[in-house]
Formats: structure tokens, C-alpha cells, sequence
């Protein structure tokens, strides 16, 4: 059969059209085109899964103890291979850190370590981290993929339907929902067959994507887009089949269908508008089936999977619309009831007051609220944090800093070197702003804690806000340690954003992984039991919840399990030793081989053209901030891994310890001098030695 451009053949659309207009669809026939049933639940689950918090029991009583001068008699140590700055620092704080120029990613510090390794929680979200990238992109291409290219294919046709027998608003709704999910099409790879009215459409907003333009006025929304957040980032252009994933399920994401957009007629008008939009997309997913599946059902197994590994929107969802229609229109309605300017004017406010409610947190700043999105894609809170603390709320204060985003959410170490390393604690508005900010955003993110990973990781960082006090061991009972615990925080902050971007996901092939330290030689975990135990929680989650969507395969369990089980380890270790108690031979064991383990998880059989084990490492660099007047960019990076030195007891002697941690950077950049992920690694591979935030002095050597 003939092919038009879109290329699936309008017989098909025919045969797919009359099969969901039969009786599972809510009726029996043609005279049902344009009825709706909202047929099932319209309850979403708060999460992927149950999740189940492991239990900490670790009142902290280590008992202190003194670091002899010169570091006499502490085991593991040589002098001569000890630069002169971290013997000093290991001899006044029982601590050191230095960066590792050498050293490409964490993983390598551990191979071939010439005494005892440090377990840095650090290396354990690295873990996590690069255990699920090589799991996302594998959902990605895989089947996050088959179920998007199979629910699109099936709304298409039942939109038409709606489009076809409507006339007026409906009919312009319809069309350009049909367009909506046309480019989707398109981006994924799909051919598609569409009127051509709808087919301009999809052409001039594709026309869009291609010219990658900063931003432009969309012809379907009638709003300017900035088109770079379509492009994909480095770790999806390998891969055509991940391109396509990335580009429509970041449109399908990153449209917001506002209900309400002012107080003038014509911003009513376009409220209404976007409400009967979002109205008729909702109807479809219910009214549809994908293969005799329910589309809701394909929906919420994709919302649910990619909200948890990289969204945070916070935007009206499907299930939140299904229910306010229901209680507005009835079970089943006719989809002329949308023609009703009174319905959908209340329809119009209410889903406004419930997009409101979802976005409590300050999530987009105070300017407006989302509105509905078909799927979530992630929107960084920092981005809101960083306008109330400069321009016009902070005279003068033209870039934020990274130390803001802690002093927000509730460090007080880093306010304070705000206020004093950088001389702002005069400044009222900056305080009258940070107070406002701390009341806005003190709990933010708990309530949505187990939704996503980025909430859950900057929840679990938050934990670096207890000051370590007396029962704790001796080198985290300093100012330099709280720097260092903030110094964590920035970092692992960087590496969730990167996470939820896409960016970082670009896997490095791995090297022969045989020698690493071995496990004879004991070791020691940095004391965080709570952190330990809210990991391994969260990868029980991400099982489980593949799992109930048939979406784990044997490799992912795999490491999922294999990860649950290091995470309880190392957790019942830090217990120990906070209590002052010996660790077994088994945990030594676990400490000992942690280098492999850590590269075991994240790396993956990458089933390319190649054939080669990938691991994932975290050398990124993410946009933080952009000046709204110069345009200048304020950029955080991760870099070369950090070594950590400690002196701690082993086996009841004071021993030198080593181990990998995350590198912090900041800066500011004009447009033209932005890094790019590709420019950053290149600046570190020529060996350009990159400036760390200088209030980082106090324990960085």
C-alpha cells in the first residue's frame, strides 16, 4: 500500500481506529467516537514501589584517640611517598585530601592501593550512580522504548477519531494534540500518517529541533521553547535508537499545558485552549489500548520508570487530570461538554489550584505554577534557589554560589562560610532572602523523597548536615571535616543533576580489572550507617519496581542485589565502629575488595558494534546558573577523584587508610567560554590544573 511521508498506511490507521471504538473503548460502534469513559484508577503510587527504610542502630561511641607526632608507629605509612602537606594535615586533623591528577575515576584509586582502603561515601553513590546508568540506558533503548513507540501508535488513531468527527474548539484541540504526539513520532523514529493540515504543523516545529535554535516560537504551543533542551546529551549520540528516546520523551516532557495564563481575555482563551488539550490526551490514554493492554496502563509504566531514574517536574499528571474530569464531567462524557466554555473554564481553574498544590516546594520559583505534562522530565530546583538569592531580590548579587544550595537546605557551616570567608553576612537583602529561602525549602523535598532518585539523593547528602560530635572517630571531629561533609554535599548534588539530565551516562571502556588491593589488608568505612542503609533501600525499590513492570533483566537484578547486599554490609560495619566494636574478618573482607566491587557494578556488557564492558564515571559538568542580564553561565564540574587519607584504628593499631572521592569545581564562564562535557574532560586530559572553590582550602591540599 501507498505510504505518505509519515509512512504508516491510513488502513492500518482505519483498521487500529474501529478497533479502539469498539466495546473495550465504551461503546460498540462509530456512535462512540466521541464519547469518553474514564474507565480505572486515577491514583497514582508515590513511588516505583514500597519503600521499606532499614532500620540504623548506631548510638556513636568510638573511643577518641591521639595521632602520634610525626605519625610514629602508625601503621601503613612511608613517609617518602607522602607529600609534605598531607603528613601535616594528617598530623592536626587525622585527615588529609588532595586531588588525584593521576588517577582517571574512583575506581582506579582503589586498584593496586599500597595499603588499607577508606570506604568514602563518595565511592558508594558512585556506585549507585554508575550501577543505574548502565540500567537506564539499557531500559532506554530497550523496553522504556517499545512501550513509547507502541502508546503513541495507539493514540494517534484515537485522536484522529476525535479530530475527524469534531468540529470548532475540539477539532483545534484535537489537531493539535495530534501534532503534539506526531513529533514525538517523529523524534522516536516512528512513520506516521497524519491529515495535512496536522502535518504542517509537525513539519514547521520540527524544522525547530533540526535548527537546534536557543529558542523559537512553537507553532503547536504558542509559546517560545528553547529547543537545546530537545538536543541529547553525549551519552545518547552513540546510539540512534537512544537519540530518539531521548528527543520525544524530552518533548513529551518538557511541553507544559498551562491552564491559566493571566487575567485578560485572551490569556483565558489560550488557558481554555490548553485545557481542552490536555483533556482530550488524558481521554485518549483511557479511552486507548495498546495490543488488548489498557494505554493507561503502558502510560504509567513509562511515567513512573523514567519519573523515578530522571524526572522531578512536579507538574499535573495524568492521574491528577483523570480525577478532577471525573468529578467534572462525570465517568463518561460526551467530548462535546469540552465545546462549554463554563466547563471548561472550572475545569480550567481547578486543574490550575491542583497543578499549584503538586508544585509545592518552590520547585519553579514564585512566578507561576506548571501546569499538565504528559510525562515528567526534570527541571533543577537550584535554578529557582539561585533567582531569589540574586538580581532583583539581592541588589548587587549578580551570580549566586554553589554553597547556597547547602546553606538553603539547611547547613549552617555553609551559610557560615558565606557570611564570613566571603563577607556577606551584612548584606540584609541576602539574608532576608536566605531566611525566606530556608522557610520555603527547610523540609523541601521529603515529602517527594522516594518519587525519584535526585530527591532521594539530596535527602541522604542532607544527612551531612549532623555534625559529627563526641562518640564519633577523631578525624571528623573538626571545622575541616564539616567543609569536607559540605564539599560531599556540592559534589553529590552535581552528580544527581548530572543523573537526571543524561548527563555523565557516556561509559569509558574498561581496562583489565584483575589487580586491585587486596583484601588482607583490612580497611575502614567512613561512619555514615544512615546514608549505607537509605541506598541500599532505594536500589530494593528500583528492583522490585522493575521487577512488578517486567522491566529487570537478569543483569540488573544481578548487580541491583549484589549492590542491596554491599550497601547492608557496609552500613552494619559503620556500626561497628561507631560503637567502638572490632569488625569481623568478613567485613574486612568487603572493605578490602571494595575496588573491584565498585567497578563490577558499574560497568556493562554494552551490546554495540564493538562488543566492549563500558564503566560509567562521573567526570560532567552541568549549567548551575545563567545570568539574565550578560548571559554568563555559572558552571559546577566533577573532575579527577580527590584522595582521602585518614588515621583510624585497624585491628586495634592506628593505620593510614586511603580511599577515592568525588572533585568539586565552580566557575563562571561567558557564553562563548562555556564547557561543554566534551571541552571539560578535554581539559583535564591535557592536564589543566582547574582552580577548587577557594573556601575548600581549609582541608583540600
Amino acid at each position: 500500500m501507498k505510504k505518505d511521508k509519515y509512512g504508516l498506511t491510513l488502513a492500518f490507521f482505519l483498521a487500529l481506529s474501529l478497533f479502539l471504538s469498539g466495546p473495550s473503548c465504551g461503546g460498540g460502534g462509530a456512535e462512540d467516537i466521541g464519547v469518553i469513559t474514564l474507565r480505572g484508577s486515577t491514583v497514582l503510587p508515590e513511588t516505583l514501589a514500597l519503600y521499606y527504610p532499614i532500620p540504623v542502630s548506631a548510638a556513636p561511641r568510638a573511643a577518641p584517640y591521639t595521632i602520634p607526632y610525626g605519625l610514629s608507629g602508625v601503621a601503613g605509612v612511608n613517609r617518602s611517598s607522602l607529600p609534605p602537606q598531607v603528613i601535616s594535615s594528617l598530623q592536626a586533623r587525622g585527615f588529609a585530601a588532595t586531588v588525584g591528577w593521576e588517577h582517571e575515576h574512583l575506581s582506579s584509586v582503589y586498584q593496586n592501593l599500597p595499603g588499607a582502603p577508606l570506604v568514602t561515601v563518595d565511592a558508594v553513590l558512585e556506585a549507585f550512580y554508575g550501577m543505574c546508568a548502565g540500567i537506564r540506558l539499557r531500559l532506554e533503548r530497550g523496553r522504556l522504548r517499545e512501550d513509547l513507540e507502541r502508546l503513541l501508535s495507539s493514540l494517534l488513531p484515537v485522536l484522529e477519531d476525535i479530530y475527524a468527527v469534531s468540529r470548532g474548539a475540539i477539532q483545534e484541540a484535537a489537531g493539535r494534540d495530534l501534532a503534539f504526539l506526531g513529533v514525538a513520532a517523529y523524534l522516536l523514529g516512528l512513520e506516521v500518517s497524519l491529515p495535512p493540515e496536522v502535518g504542517e504543523m509537525v513539519d514547521a516545529e520540527i524544522r525547530l529541533h533540526e535548527q537546534g535554535a536557543e529558542s523559537g516560537m512553537s507553532p503547536i504551543f504558542g509559546y517560545v521553547v528553547d529547543y537545546r533542551k530537545f538536543r541529547p546529551p553525549e551519552g545518547y549520540l552513540e546510539d540512534r535508537s537512544l537519540q530518539g528516546y531521548y528527543r520525544s520523551m524530552s518533548w513529551l516532557g518538557g511541553m507544559d499545558f498551562r491552564p491559566l495564563w493571566g487575567e485578560s481575555e485572551e490569556d483565558k482563551r489560550a488557558g481554555k485552549d490548553m485545557t481542552r488539550r490536555a483533556a482530550l490526551l488524558v481521554g485518549a490514554l483511557h479511552r486507548g489500548e495498546v495490543e488488548g493492554e489498557p494505554a493507561l496502563l503502558v502510560w504509567e509504566r513509562i511515567y513512573q520508570v523514567s519519573r523515578f531514574l530522571g524526572g522531578n517536574t512536579l507538574s499535573l499528571s495524568v492521574a491528577s487530570c483523570g480525577h478532577l474530569m471525573r468529578e467534572e464531567l462525570g465517568e463518561t462524557f460526551p467530548v462535546s461538554r469540552l465545546e462549554e466554555e463554563e466547563v471548561v473554564g472550572r475545569l480550567a481553574r481547578r486543574f490550575h489550584d491542583e497543578a499549584g498544590r503538586a508544585a509545592a516546594g518552590g520547585v519553579f520559583g514564585r512566578e507561576r505554577s506548571p501546569g499538565f505534562r504528559l510525562v515528567e522530565t526534570f527541571i533543577d530546583p537550584g535554578e529557582a534557589i539561585f533567582r531569589e538569592l540574586t538580581g532583583e531580590e539581592v541588589p548587587g548579587r549578580k551570580m549566586p554560589r554553589g554553597l547556597d544550595l547547602p546553606a538553603v537546605l539547611g547547613s549552617d557551616r555553609a551559610l557560615r562560610i558565606v557570611q564570613d570567608f566571603y563577607g556577606e553576612a551584612g548584606n540584609e537583602d541576602y539574608a532576608e532572602s536566605m531566611r525566606r529561602m530556608r522557610g520555603e525549602y527547610g523540609n523541601a523535598g521529603e515529602s517527594r523523597t522516594r518519587t525519584n532518585l535526585f530527591w532521594s539523593r539530596v535527602s541522604d547528602a542532607r544527612e551531612l548536615f549532623r555534625t559529627p560530635g563526641e562518640g564519633y572517630p577523631t578525624f571528623m571531629r573538626n571545622e575541616a571535616w564539616q567543609d569536607r561533609d559540605v564539599y560531599l554535599f556540592l559534589s553529590s548534588w552535581v552528580r544527581a543533576l548530572a543523573f537526571a539530565r543524561g548527563i555523565g551516562l557516556q561509559g569509558i571502556a574498561v581496562e583489565d580489572r584483575a589487580q586491585f588491593g587486596s583484601p588482607a589488608n583490612g580497611g575502614y568505612v567512613e561512619p555514615r550507617p544512615s546514608i549505607y542503609a537509605r541506598l541500599a533501600a532505594d536500589a530494593d525499590v528500583l528492583r522490585r519496581g522493575l521487577r512488578e513492570r517486567g522491566f529487570l533483566d537478569a543483569g540488573a537484578e544481578e548487580k541491583l542485589k549484589s549492590f542491596y547486599d554491599v550497601c547492608l554490609a557496609l552500613k552494619g560495619a559503620a556500626e561497628r565502629e561507631l560503637r567502638g566494636d572490632p569488625l569481623t574478618e568478613e567485613e574486612y573482607a568487603l572493605i578490602g575488595g571494595f575496588g573491584k566491587t565498585l567497578r563490577d557494578l558499574v560497568s556493562f556488557d554494552w551490546e554495540d558494534a564493538k562488543g566492549e564492558e563500558r564503566a560509567f564515571v562521573p567526570v560532567v559538568v552541568v549549567d548551575a546558573y545563567r545570568d539574565p542580564s550578560y548571559g554568563d553561565f555559572l558552571q559546577f564540574g566533577l573532575g579527577r577523584p580527590c584522595l582521602y587519607y585518614a588515621v583510624v584504628p585497624v585491628r586495634g593499631k592506628l593505620t593510614l587508610v586511603v580511599g577515592a572521592g568525588y572533585s568539586y569545581y565552580e566557575t563562571v564562564r561567558t557564553v562563548s567560554a562555556r564547557f561543554t562535557v566534551e571541552s571539560w574532560r578535554e581539559a583535564l586530559t591535557s592536564g589543566e590544573r582547574l582552580e577548587s572553590p577557594a573556601w575548600t582550602a581549609s582541608f583540600l591540599q
